[in-house]
């Protein structure tokens, strides 16, 4: 038979405890706590002085070098894409290019699904028996980045967007 707990001793367990600020955040993992602070700031039922402390562990962690950061991204379809770099195969892509994970975290790696049969690579495979290529194509033209093409070319920021139109043209070419 288990001893029962009267209310004092449950009310002085519960105020003798320490609560870190971010157990006031969702999430069991501390990454996930992270994001959900960055995304949605503090907890409005905190009170002043945590609220400035959650606010500033989320400007100290936006600020955080993110130069060499490796990050890799796996999936396939227009989605992988669309996070990587934007939606290369939208008009409006070619009007901003460098946007998307690959601008925050230049070391984006991606490893795409190529088990595609629809879309580009649908037509493709009807008439070659290949590896669906369609997805890495969008990949990889959504993966150029401005900093790249600034360092290993010199160009200026226009430069570098008529540089990626062009590759688009290329790449999104039906024959």
């Amino acid at each position: 038979m288990q001893k029962k707990i009267s209310f004092n001793e449950i009310l002085t367990l519960i105020n003798s405890r320490k609560i870190s600020a971010l157990d006031l955040l969702p999430h069991d993992e501390l990454p996930e706590k992270l994001i959900e602070l960055c995304l949605k700031s503090g907890p409005d039922t905190c009170d002043l002085t945590t609220n400035s402390m959650l606010a500033a562990l989320k400007e100290a962690y936006e600020q955080e070098d993110v130069e060499t950061a490796r990050v890799v991204v796996f999936g396939g379809g227009s989605g992988l894409a669309n996070i990587i770099g934007g939606a290369s195969k939208s008009s409006f892509w070619l009007k901003k290019p460098f946007v998307g994970l690959k601008e925050v975290f230049p070391r984006t790696s991606s490893v795409v699904c190529i088990t595609d049969d629809g879309g580009s690579t649908g037509e493709i495979l009807k008439d070659i028996p290949m590896i669906a290529i369609g997805d890495i194509r969008h990949v990889m033209l959504s993966s150029v980045q401005l900093g790249r093409l600034q360092k290993l070319y010199q160009l200026t920021v226009n430069q570098a967007v008529r540089l990626a139109g062009n590759i688009a043209a290329i790449f999104n070419y039906r024959f």
